[in-house]
């Protein structure tokens, strides 16, 4: 991964499982991180939405302008990918938005601002398929265990619609992750999701099913 590209999900997994970098959720969401070094139109309407008054004013605002970049690129990716709408691609889009602003805790009116601001309905043709970027409001560490297991989920998606068969080469590391997959959803299932039952529920639903296909 470049030295620029930091994800904890990725930092955390790409050695014990290098085949993980050849699957879509990696590429879409790595473009969201690799990008967002670069700099973004200066004069766009995040700059008069996002308040100066508010914390982490400058923070939200490159979010934001960061956002609206991507929306444009949305139907570009699905068509590299060969998705049928750009939903999975707005997906990550929204976990990546998250991640980036999931530390701010006292900034709310920003952040409903920003969420606002970058409404998908704005751009042609991603009302529908964009209808999933919303504010999770959650703490981090929610978002956290919420984010790796989603991404289990998708990588769990990708691998059965990628692979007929496993490569010999990766067979040892896939049997590897499968426990690891495993592992975590029932830590999730044992520890946090009686507490939190509507918060992880569409996840552990995505995950059984991904991973029992």
């Amino acid at each position: 991964m470049s030295p620029q590209v930091k994800d904890h999900f990725f930092e955390k997994y790409e050695k014990d499982y290098p085949f993980l970098l050849e699957l879509p959720l990696y590429a879409i969401y790595i473009h969201f991180h690799r990008n967002d070094i670069h700099g973004h139109e200066l004069h766009s309407s995040c700059e008069s939405q996002i308040k100066n008054e508010n914390a982490h004013t400058s923070e939200i605002r490159q979010v934001c302008k960061a956002v609206q970049t991507y929306l444009l690129q949305l139907d570009g990716l699905k068509d590299t990918f060969r998705l049928k709408d750009v939903s999975k691609t707005c997906e990550y889009l929204n976990y990546w938005i998250y991640d980036k602003i999931k530390h701010i805790k006292n900034s709310r009116d920003n952040i409903k601002n920003l969420y606002n601001t970058i409404n998908p309905k704005s751009v042609h043709d991603l009302s529908d398929g964009c209808s999933n970027i919303k504010d999770f409001d959650i703490s981090e560490d929610e978002f956290n265990r919420k984010k790796e297991l989603f991404f289990h989920a998708e990588n769990l998606y990708w691998i059965e619609k990628k692979y007929i068969t496993i490569p010999t080469k990766y067979s040892s590391f896939y049997e590897k992750y499968l426990v690891k997959c495993a592992e975590y959803y029932n830590e999730i299932m044992l520890n946090t999701y009686c507490k939190n039952n509507d918060e992880y529920k569409l996840e552990l639903k995505n995950f059984s099913t991904n991973f029992n296909n």
